[in-house]
């Protein structure tokens, strides 16, 4: 009994579960009964594995297990994607094998196979999609079922070249390069017309500003057997161009079929790019050649450009194009007058300068810039003026200097360390309207800082904001430097804390820059202070930094210290070198010890450190102040020997030496030996020199030297006075003593007491009493005490003699 109602019982429960299951068949994901995971090897091959992002052909890694349907009407190969980003680890749900209803309704669920990315959805019903799925659909709507595998599922594609080319345009309109590259490796390149998938790739790369793509899209045609227009070239290259692509236009250019007249003017920018002349000039002929045309007078200028950096090329070019029959134009000369400015041919851009004026053009503000660069980066006696003339000149013909134009001037300054007609130039290129480039700010702010004014130069930097730029890192350098060199210490400190505030992290050449002007004060404790300070932030200390830690210590005379630091400038790795030396014998001049310095000179010499000009000028120095002027002389003769050339500040000391040593002989040997080797001297050079030829009575030497001051454009001062109405006193010229003071007079120069008691003693030795009571009488009414009646004595003397 109870087996023959099993059937029915086993009936009934079928039919319940019938019931319940139409219910809930709309509600349940039945679908999910047949998800597995397999391994994801077995659906992308490591080759394929993409490593990154999106764009580039870079994409996430995959999951260690992907889930897979293994009965789907369009099974899944890997993880969707939400906006080109997959989810690892989601479970992708395919519809239930049914009817084609069914696959129509959940249509947006589908997901097609893009080798190197994974799935993507596929929204059948956006316009943007529907046309190239629509043969398709037609055909069924689905991948093969019975095809599992990667190979398996590429091999299903193929049988369907349109289907395939379609992927290949999405893929790209993705920017998923890798993928359309894999799947260009499976396309039967006879069964699409691989022209127009070509074309269609290289412009969505080219408009995606894809180079490395575009490059390769183009090179595929190439390969493929398809010749790339002139103008797909041309768009290549031009992406390129814009993103600095200069050495892959010059592997590209070679390679185009018939380049047009743009390609071959973007090669000949990358040669210029990448200091290439030679190669420009191998382009140019090999153009020339091909296309049987003469070029154009831009082309020719184009060339010149290229060829910027080597002057004799431009010149070849220059002649070429004259044997053509085309007439050069004021931006032909400019293009030449810069390429002999780069290879420093002055006088070659003075002529060409000139040669353009000589053909009736009329100089712009590019030919003013250039002949103005030649002389800014040519070396010169004072070429700084010919830039400020120029500038002069420009405006006086009425064209306009530019922001270049200013900055070149000012740099011009800057290099020769005229920081006041800099600060001039600058704020007349900002009365102009002018804003300087980002660079001319540095520039100021540089030329600040070598003259040492900081409150002009904080005064800049405060105005860069107004100006719409914001401060970086080497204008807060430049800034600390011209604060450090006024010794400024706590106002460079305090910058310095600025521009952490802002953002920037000192480097140690802004350590140094900030201990340096401590030591310039002689702060010692300070200077220590912020080498330990700089540590503690992560910067080491370098060569520069020990030797300003042994420079104060020998400034303030605390030798233990300055050993000390060289101690431990060895524990870091830093050996003493000539600046370290250098540092140790200006402490020994400093306190006259002659002897030591000789010793550390030669320890120095022993540590196999060369010594140079700065420390040879030290040691004679050490030896003109203990008044050993021989050794001083002997020291010197040996620098020359070594051929070491001396500065304006050595021969101003060996000059004292000969004072001392009342060798006013040597003195002018020496003299003479200094034009001969074209050492400019300075103000105190030729102070030394007048004083020096008294001793000897030389009053005409005395005055030939006076008159080379002025030549050399040095502006004499009270002390240069004084020294030549010393000579006159001693040769008993009291008339050229007066022509001097009247001078002196001339120049501004306010008398000093000195000036009145040797003019004083060079008119009673002329027995000029009256003239000599009136000065006496002058001298109090400036102010000039005669404490002990010595002067009013004399005088008086002097007339009761008379």
């Amino acid at each position: 009994m109870h087996n023959r109602r099993l059937p029915y019982d086993l009936l009934l429960a079928l039919a319940l579960i019938g019931l319940i299951g139409g219910w809930l068949l709309p509600i349940i994901p039945w679908h999910a009964l047949w998800a597995v995971h397999i391994p994801s090897d077995a659906i992308a091959p490591k080759a394929l594995t993409p490593t990154g992002g999106k764009g580039q052909g870079r994409g996430t890694g995959y999951p260690a297990t992907v889930p897979f349907m293994m009965n789907a009407p369009n099974p899944p190969l890997l993880p969707p994607t939400t906006n080109g980003v997959r989810t690892p680890g989601t479970t992708i749900w395919a519809t239930r094998p049914g009817s084609r209803s069914d696959i129509e309704s959940e249509a947006e669920m589908k997901t097609t196979y893009v080798p190197g990315r994974g799935a993507t959805w596929i929204k059948d019903r956006d316009p943007q999609h529907s046309e190239p799925y629509a043969k398709y659909e037609a055909q069924g709507g689905v991948l093969n079922p019975k095809a599992h595998g990667v190979e398996d599922q590429v091999a299903f594609l193929s049988e369907d070249p349109e289907r395939q080319r379609a992927l290949i345009i999405q893929a790209a309109e993705r920017q998923d390069w890798e993928a359309v590259a894999q799947l260009l490796k499976t396309l039967d390149p006879t069964a699409v017309p691989l022209q127009e998938l070509y074309a269609a790739l290289l412009d969505l790369a080219l408009h995606a500003r894809q180079v490395g793509w575009a490059l390769h899209f183009y090179k595929s045609m190439k390969a493929s057997g398809i010749s790339p227009s002139p103008d797909q070239g041309k768009a290549v290259l031009e992406v390129a161009a814009a993103a600095d692509a200069w050495e892959d236009i010059l592997r590209l250019y070679p390679t185009m079929d018939s380049p047009n007249l743009e390609s071959f003017t973007l090669a000949l920018e990358a040669c210029r790019q990448l200091k290439l002349p030679e190669t420009a000039m191998g382009l140019f002929q090999a153009y020339r050649a091909a296309t049987q045309l003469p070029p154009s007078l831009e082309t020719y200028e184009q060339l010149l450009r290229a060829s910027e950096k080597d002057w004799r090329l431009a010149l070849k070019v220059v002649e070429e194009l004259n044997a053509v029959g085309l007439k050069p134009r004021t931006a032909t000369y400019t293009h030449l007058i810069n390429a002999c400015a780069t290879g420093n041919q002055l006088k070659k851009a003075v002529g060409l300068f000139e040669q353009l004026q000589r053909d009736g053009l009329a100089p712009d503000t590019g030919a003013y810039n250039a002949l103005i660069r030649a002389y800014k980066e040519s070396t010169g006696h004072e070429l700084w003026k010919h830039t400020e003339r120029l500038l002069k000149e420009m405006k006086a013909k009425g064209v306009r200097p530019d922001a270049r134009t200013y900055h070149l001037v000012i740099s011009s300054l800057k290099d020769a360390k005229r920081w006041k007609s800099g600060l001039k130039v600058w704020q007349e290129m900002l009365g102009a309207g002018i804003m300087p480039h980002e660079i001319t700010w540095t520039t100021i702010l540089v030329a600040c800082s070598l003259g040492g004014v900081w409150q002009e130069a904080l005064e800049i930097f405060h105005s860069m904001p107004q100006y719409g730029i914001k401060p970086n890192q080497y204008h807060y350098a430049s800034l600390i430097t011209a604060c450090s060199k006024s010794r400024q210490p706590e106002e460079a400190r305090r910058m310095f804390q600025v521009m952490q505030e802002d953002g920037w992290t000192p480097d140690v050449v802004t350590w140094n820059t900030l201990i340096g002007g401590y030591v310039r004060t002689c702060q010692l404790e300070n200077s220590f202070y912020l080498m330990r300070e700089m540590q503690i932030a992560g910067v080491e200390p370098n060569q520069i930094t020990w030797n300003s830690l042994v420079a104060v210590s020998a400034k303030v005379g605390n030798w233990r210290q300055a050993w000390s630091a060289i101690e431990d400038m060895r524990t870091w790795g830093y050996e003493p070198d000539v600046w370290t030396y250098n540092s140790l014998l200006k402490g020994y001049l400093k306190v006259r010890a002659c002897g030591k310095a000789i010793q550390l000179f030669n320890d120095m010499q022993e540590n196999g450190v060369a010594p140079n000009v700065v420390t040879y000028t030290a040691l004679i120095g050490s030896c003109e102040k203990a008044n050993d002027w021989e050794r001083a002389l002997q020291i010197f003769d040996q620098m020359l020997y070594t051929d070491v050339v001396p500065n304006p500040i050595t021969y101003t000391t060996v000059f004292s030496a000969c004072r001392k040593g009342k060798a006013w002989q040597k003195a002018l040997s020496l003299y003479d030996d200094m034009k001969r080797r074209n050492v400019k001297p300075n103000l105190y050079t030729i102070n030394i020199l007048i004083s020096t030829m008294e001793q000897g009575n030389q009053s005409t030497k005395a005055f030939e030297v006076f008159e080379d001051m002025y030549r050399l454009g040095i502006e004499p001062n009270i002390t240069t006075f004084n020294a030549l109405i010393g000579v006159c006193r001693t040769a008993g010229y009291w008339d050229r003593a007066l022509e001097v003071y009247k001078q002196s007079q001339k120049a501004r120069q306010e008398p000093t007491q000195r000036t009145y008691a040797w003019l004083i003693e060079a008119l009673l030795k002329g027995q000029q009493w009256p003239r000599a009571m009136a000065l006496y009488q002058e001298m109090g009414d400036r102010g000039f005490v005669d404490s002990d009646h010595s002067w009013s004595q004399l005088v008086t003397r002097a007339q009761q003699g008379a």
